[in-house]
């Protein structure tokens, strides 16, 4: 037994040694506070004296020496000192025994606990007892079939009396299942020699025990099988399982089986063997050991098990065989067998439209579930023609396979194409087997050319079945391919007046003045995306072309009707709008084109523009406009023919209620509160992230009263949604600082300029309750702030966190460093949302700091349990992590300045990213410093120092290279890691010998690469290297070479005073090289014109000699007079340049 005494009321320690430390750093040791209870204890503690001491007070024995043991059980002892009185009670413990399990299979691992605290001698250690089966068996511990000898129990930890140990199942001589049983026999009289455990003699003691507890198990042998699959696809991979639970031996381990699972392909005469691993601890079930736990069932790559890929075509027939060496009969090994054929699905394929111009761009869509072939990715495929026919191309896969085959008819016959005509069929997004692509017919090179009225069939043949074949085509007719126009959204915000929703049209009160008190709800007209594709006006390819000219429609109808008609484009493009059913506009409406209707890019037919409406006058501002509809028509380009109309779209105006939010309802300064709107009428430009403003009303630290407008952004371009974060206490609104008193509240306002109201009924006022919302946020009392001193949000699955709390009321004494979480009140919760949960403490930094700081240690595991959480409520926790786990930190300050409690918190996700290598030059030569620079979020592991981390450098000419290179963080927390390396053309310590020609190899090890999470279900290696790799030759600087100034020369190299526009000239100069070694070039000659816009780039590569001069001669013709700046520069190359030389430039005059 431990005692420990604290007597707090004698600081000037005049009980002698008798008292023990007031904090002592292990509170219960054994080197200060021990006493033997027993008969005769030994190893008596100095620290307390005999009573026969001459110091007050001294009344505490060394050894309590009981020698009726029988007389006092169920009896207490109690302990007294300085009147204070602890009491604890003598009894026995009632033993029990218990087992992981119920069911095991022969040579199964068993787990037992023995539960007795009458065996917990030292509760400060870890005990032990040895049990040997030779002894009596009443003098045994535990008895049973499968106990062995010499075993010896250990206890889970410190203080538990919970003793365990494993037990080997043994085999079944007979039958196939059996029924045993094992017993602990109830001692309560034991010994011990350290921690070491022995049976007592006497009553409780060797030879006599006062009970026992039993607990009873059965071992059996089972046939294992497979279980059925539903369904067989190249997606969905073979999702095979194998229940046997006799293979489960150790129900702490996942059980591993390989070579078990045994697949015969159709072509292969031996059988191919798979691994097995157990789906999760103790389940019984057992997966394949691959991602996923699944079989990568696939038609293009090779079968290799060792990666878990079986290869089987469609029609192929393969059985899937499990040989179970444990079955129930208990002969040989016994096999489950399933059969599994992958089924081809004939394709469909559907074009975007059924007339087509002679140089439209045809959309093919493709749906085939058998080219789906990976799940996980989006693929593609690409058929090239080389005549008639076309075949897949496939080089990618180990062996040749054309999974299909396209063609493309014209007026049933075969077309002959262009060779390097192409189509790439790519999935629409993973796991879709739908596959689009384009034909562009203007690239198609058909001999003889397309004409107005040829047919066009394009076909598909899937050949990916042996012996099998599935076609599916579509047809279309060359003509005048039908326009199309559509727009951007259907549904669009009511017009209002730009000055509706001002300050000085409504009076709202406010501190705020000039334009911060304006454009409360972004009122205005309102912008349409229209897009209009016709191949038929699209006359040039190598312009952009536009529809119509000029922003202004024309008036067909308007003024004060229900529908007003507009016209654009010499009547091409027709507008409708109409009022809300039984309303009239007052006046013509404001329709323009406020950007053109222009070509998307050369050669493409497809025009794109805006269509601004404004209600343009106040006689229009009303809410006639909610359900009011604009009809747009495009009628091609024969505007008499209806024969090429487009499809007509139409627009509908509405108002819709804005909602104000925000992310507390409590705010504390040192807190965030973040102001939401979402107001989709306020969301008038899809192409532009707007802004309105809330107002904001409340008393500031100071007891004065605020009333301020502010802004708040759209989250992004058309999403109607805008927001504000503000720290309370520091940032400010409208130049005023945003504190607040306590217990006071803040009134948020939002004033909707187009509420939903009635067609029929004005607009009501900004101000009045139909188009106001409010919001009321409390105040509480300052709280402590909360920081994890992290950049961003993400860290690596190995970090270190610094969790720092500022709150000055838990700082109640300045002269001591106090803890949040030992007696404050207060609390710091780390929880992650895999359920693991802790408490942290934090230690204030100095006496009267008020700053706390606690460490969160994260430890990588693929499989989180609250189990391995170590340091719980101290100032140091260490807690399991898996990358994609979201950590939370929580303060509880359950004391603030007005006694109530408030909760902050912050959260971090745990991450594993891949690293980014890079250097300071893409060429190197011997000699140089080579600047190397990691990139790795996840290997910053303290956040308080700059981390080192070693790469390997090698080289071509020096394989063994250097194997520890050294990079430091560039700072704490930045996960930034720098270093040099010396290159050296002579073998050198610490440096890395190359030559030109070589490749130096930069490689990194990942602890926690992107792809951490599938290794570890793939059970294999978690760590992944990266390399980057760069040459070796001449290294470049702008001194290398020089390059004359250019002039101008004729063909004849003669040269050439004066130049006339569109006369031919030869742009000449030399170039040298000024090092001692050959080095490849680029010289780059670029003309300006006066604008310093570029009318001419070409260049001219070659390899210059060492010490040597070339001449560089490029033909240009000036097309316009003026004056013009030629400029030369010499690169390395064309791919990863260097800058070889100066700038040098002359100018030109042409007449």
């Amino acid at each position: 037994m431990y005692v420990k005494v604290d007597n707090l009321g004698n600081p000037a320690n005049t009980l002698g040694s008798a008292e023990d430390p007031q904090t002592p750093a292990t509170p219960f040791s054994s080197t200060n506070t021990r006493l033997y209870i027993g008969t005769g204890g030994s190893g008596d503690n100095s620290a307390y004296p005999n009573t026969s001491g001459s110091a007050p007070n001294q009344t505490v024995e060394r050894t309590i020496s009981l020698n009726s043991v029988s007389g006092l059980e169920g009896g207490q002892i109690t302990f007294s000192f300085g009147g204070v009185q602890k009491t604890v009670t003598w009894d026995d413990s009632t033993a029990s025994v218990s087992l992981d399990r119920t069911n095991y299979g022969p040579g199964a691992t068993a787990y037992v606990v023995v539960e007795d605290q009458d065996m917990n001698l030292d509760p400060t250690a870890v005990n032990t007892f040895s049990d040997t089966a030779s002894a009596p068996a009443n003098q045994n511990l535990t008895n049973g079939v499968d106990k062995g000898s010499s075993l010896t129990y250990t206890e889970t930890g410190a203080n538990t009396g919970k003793f365990e140990i494993t037990y080997t199942i043994g085999i079944l001589t007979t039958g196939t299942s059996q029924g045993r049983s094992l017993t602990v026999n109830d001692f309560k009289n034991f010994t011990a020699s350290g921690t070491t455990i022995a049976l007592g003699s006497g009553t409780g003691g060797s030879g006599s025990p006062i009970g026992s507890s039993s607990a009873s198990y059965t071992v059996q042998r089972v046939s294992g099988g497979l279980g059925a699959v539903s369904s067989v696809t190249y997606a969905g991979e073979l999702p095979l399982t194998v229940s046997d639970s006799d293979r489960n031996l150790n129900s702490k381990a996942q059980e591993s089986l390989n070579t078990k699972l045994q697949v015969n392909e159709p072509s292969q005469t031996n059988k191919r063997e798979f691994n097995l691993r157990e789906q999760s601890q103790s389940s019984n079930t057992f997966v394949p050991a691959y991602g996923q736990d699944r079989i990568i069932l696939t038609w293009k790559q090779n079968t290799t098990e060792a990666q878990g890929i079986l290869k089987l075509l469609p029609g192929q027939e393969a059985t899937i065989r499990y040989e179970d060496d444990v079955p129930s009969t208990g002969g040989p090994a016994n096999t489950s067998s399933i059969t599994i054929k992958p089924t081809n699905t004939a394709p469909t394929l559907s074009a975007d439209k059924t007339t087509v111009g002679r140089s439209s761009v045809i959309g093919l869509t493709m749906n085939d579930p058998e080219l789906n072939d990976d799940s996980q990715i989006v693929e593609s495929y690409t058929v090239t023609f080389t005549g008639t026919t076309a075949a897949t191309n496939v080089p990618a896969f180990p062996s040749t396979i054309s999974p299909f085959s396209l063609k493309i008819d014209k007026n049933g016959a075969a077309m002959t194409i262009s060779p390097n005509f192409s189509v790439t069929f790519t999935e629409t997004g993973p796991n879709t087997g739908v596959f689009t692509a384009e034909v562009d017919l203007s690239d198609l090179a058909a001999s003889p050319a397309l004409a107005d009225g040829d047919t066009l069939k394009i076909e598909v043949n899937d050949i990916l079945e042996p012996g099998e074949s599935e076609t599916a085509d579509v047809s279309l007719t060359v003509g005048l391919e039908k326009p199309t126009v559509k727009v951007d959204r259907s549904t669009v915000p009511v017009p209002r007046l730009a000055t509706a929703d001002d300050f000085v049209t409504h009076g709202i009160a406010s501190n705020s003045t000039g334009s911060a008190r304006d454009n409360i709800a972004n009122t205005g007209p309102v912008d349409i995306v229209i897009t209009i594709t016709d191949p038929n006006r699209n006359n040039s390819t190598i312009n952009e072309e536009t529809l119509g000219s000029g922003t202004a429609f024309t008036t067909v109808t308007g003024g004060n009707v229900a529908r007003q008609v507009f016209s654009y484009d010499g009547g091409r493009l027709v507008l409708t709008l109409d009022a809300a059913p039984g309303q009239l506009f007052a006046n013509t409406a404001g329709i323009t084109m406020t950007d053109a209707l222009k070509e998307t890019g050369f050669n493409t037919g497809i025009f794109q523009g805006t269509i601004r409406v404004d209600p343009s006058v106040a006689g229009n501002d009303d809410p006639l406009w909610i359900g009011a509809k604009l009809k747009i028509e495009y009628k091609g380009l024969s505007v008499a023919s209806s024969t090429d109309d487009a499809n007509a779209v139409t627009v509908t105006f509405t108002a819709r209620q804005a909602v104000l939010s925000t992310d507390t309802s409590t705010v504390v300064n040192g807190g965030e509160v973040t102001f939401t709107v979402t107001d989709q009428d306020s969301n008038r430009d899809p192409d532009t992230a707007e802004k309105v403003k809330i107002r904001v009303a409340w008393t500031g630290a100071n007891g004065n009263a605020q009333n301020r407008w502010l802004e708040l952004e759209e989250t992004g371009k058309d999403t109607g949604v805008f927001t504000e974060t503000i720290a309370v206490g520091d940032d400010t609104i409208d130049g005023i600082t945003f504190d607040v008193e306590s217990d006071s509240e803040v009134d948020v306002f939002y004033y909707d300029a187009t509420p939903s109201v009635s067609a029929s009924t004005n607009w009501p006022a900004l101000g009045s309750t139909n188009g106001r919302h409010e919001k009321t946020l409390q105040v509480g009392a300052a709280s402590g702030s909360l920081d994890l001193g992290i950049t961003g949000t993400s860290v690596g699955p190995s970090s270190e966190i610094d969790v720092t709390i500022f709150d000055t009321d838990v700082n109640t004494n300045p002269n001591t460093k106090q803890i949040i979480g030992q007696g404050t009140g207060s609390l710091i919760t780390v929880a992650t949302d895999a359920g693991i949960e802790v408490q942290l403490d934090a230690e204030e930094t100095t006496g009267s700091s008020a700053r706390f700081v606690g460490t969160i240690k994260l430890q990588a595991d693929a499989t989180p349990t609250q189990a391995e959480v170590a340091g719980d409520d101290s100032t140091e926790v260490t807690i399991p992590v898996s990358p994609g786990d979201v950590v939370s930190v929580r303060y509880e300050d359950q004391n603030d300045e007005n006694g109530r409690r408030t909760t902050i918190s912050k959260q971090f996700t745990v991450v594993s990213v891949d690293p980014e290598i890079t250097t300071d030059k893409n060429v190197y030569a011997a000699g140089d410093q080579m600047k190397i620079t990691l990139a790795d979020l996840d290997r910053d592991r303290d956040p308080d120092s700059n981390d080192i981390v070693n790469v390997k450098a090698t080289s071509t000419s020096d394989l063994v290279g250097l194997s520890s290179v050294q990079l430091i963080e560039t700072g704490p927390n930045t996960g930034v890691f720098e270093g040099t390396l010396t290159l050296s053309a002579q073998f050198s310590s610490g440096s890395l010998t190359v030559k030109n020609g070589d490749v130096i190899t930069i490689k990194y090890t990942d602890d926690f690469p992107a792809d951490y999470e599938e290794r570890v279900d793939a059970g294999g290696t978690t760590s992944k290297d990266f390399v980057k790799t760069v040459p070796v030759g001449t290294s470049g600087t702008t001194k290398t070479t020089t390059p004359s100034k250019p002039e101008l020369k004729d063909a004849q190299g003669r040269p050439v005073t004066q130049v006339l526009a569109g006369q031919q000239v030869v742009l000449s100069t030399t170039v040298k090289n000024n090092e001692a070694a050959s080095t490849p070039y680029a010289a780059i000659v670029e003309v300006r014109d006066s604008k310093g816009i570029t009318v001419f780039l070409n260049w001219q590569t070659g390899t210059l000699q060492a010490d040597g001069t070339t001449g560089i001669g490029l033909s240009w013709t000036p097309e316009t007079p003026g004056t013009y700046t030629a400029r030369v520069f010499v690169l390395s190359g064309l791919t990863n340049p260097q800058i070889l030389s100066e700038t040098i430039t002359s100018t030109i005059t042409v007449s």
